[in-house]
């Protein structure tokens, strides 16, 4: 090389050397904000990444999951809507973290930091729950437990905020709670006391088994149907208003106030996404005699079974200006197994499976959400927030808002669907449901060989699979949290 130029090529080493990101300035910050709230230690992510060596030790594996786009766990399609606590990598964010690493990781100059950035929004804890007894997971690496905790309050109470302090962060996947009125208590009671240790396994929702309109035998509902006056045609149709159901459900000895027997839920927690607190002025009303369903999701992947006693925190209000409440949205045809509407039925063998549904401003599920929150007939329903439900064969699931005028509102479109990356999702800006608009929710499975769970310690062949409870099973739902205009 002529000497001449060596000055020259050293400046412009220096000079992209000083532009390279460093971790101090450029990297820390984005590890702090969206890796590190799982990736430390005793956490549920496998490797900490609290410091510049941590960091330095897992570089391959810290690049591997940027370019998979596999971490940090954002399963959203941001193309479907914005939402708030957003953890997702942004691209400026990639390009960052790809440049650092790209340059041999410099660590820059610790005074170059930026400040601390201000926590979400939190709020005062008016009651502290802990799980009523210690448990070791027993099932791995996924074990599905739910224990019951007496709600304490003796007057009427709202739910503002809730989140969880878990005991064991390293295996607790994610906790959903539910609420549980005085005359469905029992019935949980008597799961809990059937099975041995602290409380009983539940997987994709609180019960046991599955709901009371499930496993029946068709004579008998379409007795309870002709008893109850329901047209067949309304019954075979799915189209039952909240009234029909609740007279059915009599009739069959169940109760109509929770369709498919799922009660409702007043908050969840997964690791990394903050809990702020719930819409400002807005509550999910819980009555005296309740209980709380905690169901747990362990996971043992990377951590030895420990006993873990997690404590559910919540905040409350005597009033609020507007009550809320979870409404989930599904298919009756699916929870009955097609004894009223179409059963989900998802064929052994085929790839690529699909199912959906279509609920007006007059279903059961709004109706109901209305009569709950006291919303007159015509009157919109907000929406604040959305949240998808499948189980191990699911791959994607969306639901939107089909609004009067053609036009379309997405809520949440989850194109990658992981069981062990649930999540709920505040929307940046609430939508709408009004009168005469409709609520789809559509979800895709794959049971084809090359997707099964494993069971018992081998890959499960394929079989035609259907609604239910069971790990073997599959469900299709949509929660959002709704208040009044």
């Amino acid at each position: 090389m002529d000497r001449r130029f060596a000055p020259l090529l050293f400046a412009l080493t220096a000079a992209c050397a000083a532009e390279a990101p460093t971790y101090y300035a450029d990297a820390q910050p984005i590890l702090e904000a969206k890796c590190a709230t799982c990736h430390q230690a005793g956490d549920i992510g496998p490797f900490p990444l609290t410091t510049y060596d941590e960091v330095q030790s897992f570089a391959g594996a810290v690049r591997a999951s940027i370019e998979l786009g596999t971490m940090p766990p954002w399963k959203p399609d941001d193309a479907c809507n914005d939402y708030d606590t957003n953890i997702d990598l942004t691209v400026d964010e990639k390009e960052t973290l790809l440049a650092w690493l790209d340059a041999d990781l410099p660590m820059g100059d610790p005074a170059t930091a930026p400040e601390t950035v201000d926590p979400p929004a939190t709020f005062a804890v008016d009651f502290s729950l802990p799980l009523p007894e210690p448990y070791t997971p027993v099932r791995e690496p996924d074990d599905h437990r739910c224990q019951l905790i007496e709600w304490p309050a003796t007057e009427t109470r709202y739910v503002t905020g809730l989140r969880v302090t878990p005991d064991q962060r390293a295996i607790v996947h994610h906790v959903i709670a539910f609420v549980v009125g005085p005359d469905q208590a029992q019935q949980y009671r008597d799961w809990d006391e059937a099975e041995e240790g602290p409380g009983y396994t539940c997987y994709g929702g609180p019960t046991a088994g599955g709901g009371p309109l499930a496993d029946l035998d068709p004579a008998e509902v379409l007795a309870a149907a002709q008893a109850a006056g329901i047209p067949p045609a309304d019954l075979l149709g799915g189209n039952l208003t909240p009234e029909q159901l609740a007279a059915l459900m009599a009739e069959l000895g169940g109760d109509g106030a929770s369709p498919g027997g799922i009660p409702n839920t007043i908050g969840s927690w997964v690791p990394g996404v903050p809990n702020p607190p719930y819409p400002a002025g807005t509550g999910i009303r819980i009555e005296p005699g309740s209980l709380l369903v905690a169901q747990m999701h362990y996971n043992t992947s990377t951590s030895d079974p420990v006993a873990d006693q997690s404590v559910i925190e919540v905040a409350t209000a005597l009033t609020v200006e507007r009550e809320a409440m979870n409404m989930q949205v599904l298919d009756l045809g699916w929870i009955t197994n097609g004894l009223v509407g179409e059963p989900m039925t998802i064929p052994a063998g085929v790839p690529e499976v699909s199912h959906s549904t279509t609920v007006s401003y007059d279903s059961i599920f709004v109706a109901r959400a209305r009569q709950t929150l006291g919303i007159p007939d015509g009157e919109p329903v907000v929406l604040h927030n959305a949240a998808h439900h499948m189980h191990e064969l699911g791959t994607s699931e969306r639901s939107e808002v089909r609004h009067a005028d053609g036009s379309t509102s997405c809520l949440l479109d989850i194109p990658d669907w992981d069981f062990n990356w649930q999540g709920s999702y505040t929307l940046a800006e609430p939508v709408i449901l009004g009168p005469d608009d409709e609520l789809w929710v559509g979800c895709t499975w794959d049971n084809s060989a090359a997707n099964q769970p494993i069971v018992d310690g081998e890959v499960r062949e394929p079989v035609d699979v259907a609604w239910g409870e069971g790990t073997a099973d599959e469900m299709c739902l949509a929660g959002f949290y709704a208040t009044s205009l």
